[in-house]
């Protein structure tokens, strides 16, 4: 039930996220203060962090499959895995709501806030592949782990780009 329930509040962001933040490249009647880039910065955060809920859904998903179908045999490995998984979705909601908090503006201070909640995704990507790599023994299961992790890691590297 409580995993439905987050599963459902990620998806519902997610889904949010993607609806109400399309690509600005211009954007009028800017707030006092607020210059189109911080804008720009904003937007690109929003969407990379929506990326990253999207396909760490899609990651789990995966990750799932795989224990189901045996392929993750070792229990241990795939409860680090959901685990890790789990701190990701939890770093994202939390810089997503921060983002939401201060909308269409980008601050040292903003950005500084995201990028430890980006770091945090990132050190557990790197967990899932150093240790949870070694518990899929099927080559091209093990591919398709590694393709939703480039695609989450392209996003993050994009937030830690923005300053």
């Amino acid at each position: 039930m409580r995993n439905s329930f987050k599963l459902l509040a990620v998806g519902f962001l997610a889904s949010s996220l993607l609806s109400g933040c399309a690509a600005q490249k211009t954007v009028s009647n800017l707030p006092a203060g607020v210059t189109q880039a911080q804008v720009q910065q904003w937007d690109s955060a929003v969407q990379a962090l929506s990326k990253i809920a999207t396909v760490n859904s899609s990651l789990r998903q995966t990750v799932i499959g795989l224990h189901q179908a045996g392929v993750i045999a070792d229990g241990k490995v795939y409860g680090e895995m959901l685990t890790a998984i789990g701190k990701i979705d939890s770093a994202q909601l939390s810089a997503a709501a921060m983002l939401q908090a201060y909308p269409n503006t980008w601050t040292p201070g903003l950005s500084a806030q995201i990028q430890q909640y980006v770091n945090i995704i990132s050190a557990q990507l790197t967990a899932i592949t150093q240790d949870g790599l070694a518990g899929i023994k099927n080559p091209t299961s093990q591919q398709q782990v590694t393709s939703l992790i480039a695609e989450i890691t392209a996003a993050v590297k994009l937030v830690l780009t923005l300053s």
